[in-house]
């Protein structure tokens, strides 16, 4: 959305300036922690209306101007705005919910999440659609624990690779040494399709 004062209005109701001396990873990093603490999680859009409106004027309004909160496509639609103006080579990812219970996927458009490559060509999986998700961007890298400021996160390859699963689990030492471990029942998974070919299921 082009706006005379876009990015200065929404760097002020995210409380956050942008540091051009920073590296863009760490602006990055700044701007996803502010948006999930500033903009809620929001789902009367759902309950109010027919059709869920996720045009950019008008989530600009709600998010912006008027200070509400919105789902994930209102929220990551609108800091895939942000990015953008930031000069940020960011890609939108449609994603679908997983019911571990059922295992069973939902509609691929359940959720939307965001593809983001720095200008060193480091590839950050970024979500500010769920306010319980990883506090930090995530890096794009398999079988290592990502400590994300409020949680342990790993990316496993599953289903003959088709698949990179991101589970969400704390440390623990087992005879003096660190182990991953996961929560017993977590509520529930995500799956997105980055379009080329890997998915990925983020287990919240």
């Amino acid at each position: 959305m082009e706006t005379e004062n876009f990015v200065e209005e929404y760097l002020k109701r995210l409380e956050i300036s942008y540091n051009p001396e920073k590296s863009d990873k760490e602006n990055l990093i700044d701007l996803h922690i502010s948006h999930l603490t500033h903009i809620p999680f929001e789902t009367f859009d759902l309950i109010d209306l027919k059709e869920l409106d996720i045009s950019p004027k008008y989530i600009f309004n709600r998010l912006i101007k008027e200070k509400r909160g919105g789902v994930c496509f209102q929220l990551n639609g609108s800091f895939e705005m942000l990015l953008k103006n930031l000069k940020y080579n960011v890609q939108m990812i449609p994603c679908c919910v997983f019911d571990i219970g059922r295992k069973v996927f939902g509609d691929i458009n359940d959720h939307l999440a965001l593809f983001v490559t720095l200008n060193d060509g480091t590839e950050l999986l970024c979500d500010v659609g769920f306010s319980r998700n990883f506090l930090t961007p995530l890096f794009l890298k398999v079988d290592c624990v990502q400590f994300a400021t409020n949680g342990f996160f790993r990316l496993t390859k599953i289903a003959d690779g088709l698949f990179l699963m991101v589970e969400r689990g704390y440390l623990v030492e087992k005879n003096g040494d660190e182990d991953f471990m996961l929560p017993s029942s977590p509520p529930e998974t995500k799956i997105v399709d980055i379009g080329r070919f890997i998915t990925l299921v983020l287990k919240c």
